[in-house]
């Protein structure tokens, strides 16, 4: 199959404005003349040729059967893209030629001027095709700055170009990963506008706020998988993309643990490239923090079918926070085999994340009156800890059963334990800043089995494409926690905070609940008039199980407080469409429209005051209606999108002094995204983008809180980054990133009023040589002004103090 290196075109001229975006690409002849330095060590000539493609820009055609066993010496140099295809295919029996559209075209020499042989004089001169560059097996190509891919997974419908997605996406790369020396999947998403954290840095647990609605970390999902990342944090190091899905997913993976509805996120796993990879980074993050990781990555076999990488981390020292320390260490492997017909995979880690000296999970106040927040470093909880592992992984196959018919089958689990200080909350702080209670350390765990199979596969009915995929999952969760030994009653203040008597976690965990979540979908693209129009439809039946446990006893000194019994169930079914069109009326613009329902776990009404206790509810449907525009300028591309979410919720509904519970609650969201990526000049690239987001309780129980705007919805979210590569300094380049939030409500209630706020980051990273090997310095400062604001969290009226100001600094040598 014609495959196709295009990596990006040079834009020589760009005018960037928020609504309106004028641009002209650039020829091709211009890209050749450009000079780029390459280092690229001797190896086989399609990778090489790839490389070159990334790294220049320049459009290159190639048949894939002349290079497939040649190799080609190393490249190195500051050189013109010609000049570095010229001396890859130094010694071959291929030549460089520019076709008439002006990209570069290699080709088998003549029989005359080629090397003597048979073999030589026997082959025919095979035209060009194109090949998509790739920069690892089986992911999607990079796009133009590497900072983002041409395509992302969505679930049933598989990889999918970014253009040809009937939904709004971005695909952050490696490189990004790298590049802003992240620690965490938030730290990757820093720059998008969708997304905002929603617990604090200094908390064990990670959660987010997309299109306003709370995701939590354990929704996202290993390469469309749920239940196999860790429940704590996910280790940054095993991604080689981090995807994007703004909007509900129900159809296409599934319901998310939690119920998520405001979008996606999915990791893809990283595998070894042609080119062996043998990478070390040390790092520094302040206050005192270390860290080293490692990066291996070989392929073996004749046509190197087997892949293998590891990754290995491990950090310790103070962080930005007051007396806090993190020690954490990760071990990840991935094995792959890609054969001509069947495919395989193996993804598995561990991991230990243990934090000590302090935990800080949010803060809620008594009165409207919201205080002054306090020194970002500030530690509300001097002493207390938690301590979590996370062992899990994934198997993947996938056996083409005819060219045009594959079957797939995947099965995964996690094994999640924690002890701490969890729920490390200031509750009840009053305008002084004065808070007190008791807190609760506890064990738990939680432990998952996924399952994935299906077939997809593409047919034609006269001249439509149809590209069609039945599969079924199912995850099953079991989670256990202890009882709680409450520490002594204290009293402290945001400003002065107390040390405080702390007690152990030393009660055995039980079952608390058991879910189970099976589904089976059906999702058919068919594409019209050469593609310029496709049109995805789609459906999953969803079924929900939950059962709940409670102790024999509730004496926590008996021994019967530790046998259970089954006090609650509930099962459901739900069914949710998805409906999605592009179109293209010009090749570099897609006009996109979907439908698409997200779910929620439904309930079994346990109220015996309610009319209709006992009544099982199934999933409720989050609905989203979005229509958008895409952009691609060549090197760069824009989104624009506009959206409608309903979910609803479950509330009393009053018939007089009676009432019933129903799910005719109501949130709704209405907003206008916009995001842009790409390379808007040569060695300028933005990421980033703004939202829009109009939220509002459009019913509530009683109507309480009836019209007021949901906590966490500001108006406003801007992020722009921006990179540019410093002339004259080969190597060199700047970084900045501006977050910004409008004022928003903190609660639900819309008495707690939280000031907009603008956060900078600010980077320098300079690649060079060392004894011959390429090294890459990096230096980044976040929250540069140690800016202090409140910023809503994953619960009505739980806030959060800002991420203290941090310094990152790490230094990667390739050997």
């Amino acid at each position: 199959m014609p495959l196709h290196f295009r990596s990006r075109r040079r834009l020589r001229t760009a005018l960037l404005a928020c609504a309106c975006l004028l641009a002209c690409a650039q020829a091709p002849a211009q890209l050749a003349a450009a000079s780029h330095r390459f280092d690229l060590p001797a190896g086989p000539l399609g990778a090489t040729l790839l490389r070159i493609a990334e790294q220049s820009g320049q459009s290159i055609s190639v048949a894939p059967e002349l290079v497939r066993g040649l190799s080609a010496p190393a490249v190195q140099g500051t050189l013109t893209a010609e000049q570095a295809l010229e001396a890859a295919l130094q010694g071959s029996a291929l030549s460089l030629v520019r076709t008439a559209n002006g990209t570069l075209s290699v080709q088998a020499r003549p029989a005359a001027a080629a090397p003597a042989g048979p073999a030589a004089a026997d082959d025919p001169t095979l035209a060009a095709v194109t090949v998509t560059a790739t920069s690892v097996s089986g992911a999607p190509p990079v796009y133009a700055g590497g900072q983002v891919a041409k395509a992302a997974r969505l679930g049933l419908l598989g990889n999918v170009d970014v253009m040809d997605a009937p939904f709004s996406v971005t695909a952050y790369t490696a490189k990004t990963i790298e590049d802003q020396q992240a620690r965490t999947v938030f730290d990757v998403l820093a720059a998008e506008p969708s997304i905002r954290q929603a617990s604090s840095s200094s908390y064990v647990l990670e959660f987010y706020q997309a299109r306003s609605f709370t995701l939590y970390g354990y929704d996202i999902s290993l390469s469309g998988m749920y239940g196999v990342l860790p429940y704590s944090r996910v280790p940054v190091e095993i991604a080689e993309r981090v995807e994007v899905l703004r909007g509900p997913s129900g159809m296409l993976y599934g319901q998310a643990p939690s119920g998520a509805v405001g979008g996606g996120i999915n990791i893809v796993p990283k595998r070894a490239e042609d080119e062996p990879l043998t990478r070390l980074t040390t790092s520094y993050a302040s206050d005192s923090q270390a860290g080293l990781a490692v990066d291996i990555g070989r392929r073996f076999g004749e046509r190197k079918q087997w892949g293998v990488r590891v990754n290995g981390a491990s950090s310790s020292g103070g962080t930005a926070i007051d007396g806090q320390s993190i020690r954490r260490q990760l071990g990840a492997v991935a094995v792959d085999y890609r054969g001509d017909r069947v495919r395989f995979s193996l993804d598995a880690y561990d991991m230990h994340y243990r934090v000590n000296g302090g935990m800080n999970g949010g803060v809620t106040h008594t009165t409207a009156w919201v205080t002054t927040p306090p020194d970002p470093g500030t530690n509300l909880f001097p002493g207390t800890y938690h301590d979590a592992r996370d062992t899990g992984g994934a198997v993947r196959g996938e056996v083409d059963i005819l060219d045009n018919l594959t079957a797939y089958a995947a099965i995964g689990q996690r094994h999640h334990v924690n002890t701490g200080y969890t729920s490390s909350a200031a509750r009840n702080v009053d305008p002084w800043g004065n808070f007190s209670g008791n807190l609760y350390p506890s064990s738990s765990y939680h432990d998952t089995r996924a399952l994935e199979a299906g077939l997809r596969g593409t047919l034609h009915t006269g001249p439509v494409k149809h590209e069609w995929n039945i599969g079924g999952t199912s995850l099953s969760l079991d989670y256990g926690i202890s009882n709680s030994r409450p520490t002594p009653f204290y009293r402290s203040n945001l400003y002065a905070p107390a040390q405080m008597q702390l007690t152990g976690s030393d009660f055995p965990t039980v079952p608390s609940t058991s879910t189970e979540l099976s589904s089976i979908a059906v999702a058919d693209t068919l594409s019209f008039a050469g593609d310029r129009l496709r049109l995805t439809l789609g459906a999953r039946e969803q079924r929900v199980s939950v059962r709940g446990f409670s102790p024999l006893s509730n004496n926590v000194n008996s021994p019967l407080n530790l046998l259970v019994r089954e006090s609650s169930h509930y099962a459901a079914k739900a069914t949710t469409p998805m409906v999605g069109v592009v179109f293209k009326p010009v090749p570099n613009v897609s006009v996109y429209a979907n439908y698409i329902e997200g779910l929620t776990s439904g309930q079994q009404v346990s109220d015996v005051n309610a009319t209709n206790y006992g009544e099982v509810f199934p999933p409720v449907k989050t609905r989203q209606a979005e229509v958008g525009v895409k952009w691609d300028l060549g090197t760069w591309t824009n989104t624009f999108a506009v959206y409608e979410l309903k979910k609803p919720s479950f509330i009393n509904v009053y018939t007089g002094s009676r009432y019933a519970v129903d799910g005719s609650g109501e949130q709704r969201n209405r907003g206008f995204e916009w995001s842009v990526f790409g390379e808007v000049a040569r060695g300028v690239r933005v990421l980033g983008g703004a939202a829009f987001t109009d939220g509002k309780l459009t019913r509530t129980a009683n109507g309480v809180n009836e019209g007021n705007v949901p906590f966490a919805s500001p108006k406003w979210k801007f992020n722009l980054g921006g990179e540019w590569d410093v002339p004259g300094v080969p190597g060199l380049t700047l970084t900045a990133l501006a977050i910004h939030n409008s004022w928003s409500w903190g609660n639900a209630a819309n008495t707690q009023r939280l000031p907009a706020w603008t956060r900078y980051d600010l980077g320098v990273r300079y690649a060079t040589e060392v004894s011959g090997k390429p090294v890459t310095f990096r230096a980044t400062v976040q929250n540069a002004t140690n800016k202090a604001y409140w910023d809503a969290g994953f619960r009505d009226g739980l806030l959060q103090v800002s991420t203290p100001r941090t310094f990152l600094l790490s230094a990667s040598v390739d050997f």
